[in-house]
């Protein structure tokens, strides 16, 4: 992902690794919940 300079696409960085983070966490819980 290229990182653009600007308020617009920063915010738009910023939604992106947040959704990213919380998709990381629920694929971290499920692969943990496998283990189990």
């Amino acid at each position: 992902m290229p990182f653009m300079h600007g308020p617009m696409p920063l915010r738009r960085t910023f939604l992106y690794l947040k959704r990213g983070k919380i998709h990381f966490r629920d694929n971290v819980q499920v692969s943990f919940n496998i283990s189990l």
